[in-house]
């Protein structure tokens, strides 16, 4: 239905945004142009673990660099 496809794209723009700024809640709220409370509802509405991503991204970015 088109409330999934909103929740599931809301939900991955979230998450590339958490990614990209190290789960950091203010930046990413800046990036996606939204309040940082707002951001932090969506987060728990979503259930949207921060640490899981941030450690995915180091992970990523460790295997990246032992590729070299």
């Amino acid at each position: 239905s088109l409330n999934n496809t909103i929740q599931n794209y809301t939900r991955a723009a979230i998450c590339e945004a958490l990614k990209r700024t190290n789960g950091n809640i203010s930046q990413s709220a800046r990036l996606l142009q939204m309040s940082r409370q707002s951001l932090q509802y969506r987060i728990k509405r979503y259930q949207i673990n921060i640490d899981s991503i941030v450690r995915n991204q180091s992970a990523s970015r460790n295997k990246h660099i032992t590729n070299w």
